[in-house]
Parts: structure tokens; sequence; C-alpha cells
């Protein structure tokens, strides 16, 4: 399925390598909790994931924005600048014709 809504893919999770006995001892706590009640832990855990992709790409769009924003500030600053030196010139070199 394809969606435009981005999700964490775990990808980056490297669990060849040697992994420390606190996640080890993590992993065992998750799946004793999942015993307790698998059918509710385990909706919420995958209602938790659903919920997750949304909201991560709400919360990227609004850093996008934010950035864009700042980065036309600074641009339109710059172009001010240029400007009024532009300006200046124009004004000076009008200055020694006369």
């Amino acid at each position: 399925m394809v969606s435009n809504t981005r999700f964490h893919s775990f990808k980056e999770l490297n669990l060849k390598d040697k992994v420390p006995f606190v996640t080890l001892l993590l992993v065992v706590l998750v799946f004793v909790v999942i015993t307790i009640k698998p059918a509710m832990i385990l909706f919420l855990i995958f209602l938790s994931y659903a919920v997750s992709g949304p909201v991560l790409t709400l919360l990227t769009l609004k850093k996008t924005r934010e950035m864009r924003k700042t980065n036309k500030a600074e641009v339109s600053k710059e172009t001010e600048n240029i400007d009024s030196a532009e300006d200046k010139k124009t004004q000076d070199q009008t200055n020694q014709d006369k």
C-alpha cells in the first residue's frame, strides 16, 4: 500500500550487533505485558503506530514551513540590502555627474 504519510520504518534498528542488557530486559518486559491482555495491548500498540504516522507528518510539515519562512525572510533582507546598496551607488553616481 502506498501513502503520502510517512511512518517510521525501523530500518536503522540494528539487532545484529551487540545489544545492551537493558534492551533485552525491555523486550522481555514487553512480551510479558503483551501476554497479560494480548488483544488490548496489541491493539494499543498498532493504534499508536497508526496515529504516529500522521502526527509525524504534520510535525515535519510544520518544521518545513517554518524553515521556508525563515529562508524567505533572510532572502528578502539580503535583497533589500542589495537594493539599498545599488540605490546608494546610483545616487553617488548622479551626485558625481552634477
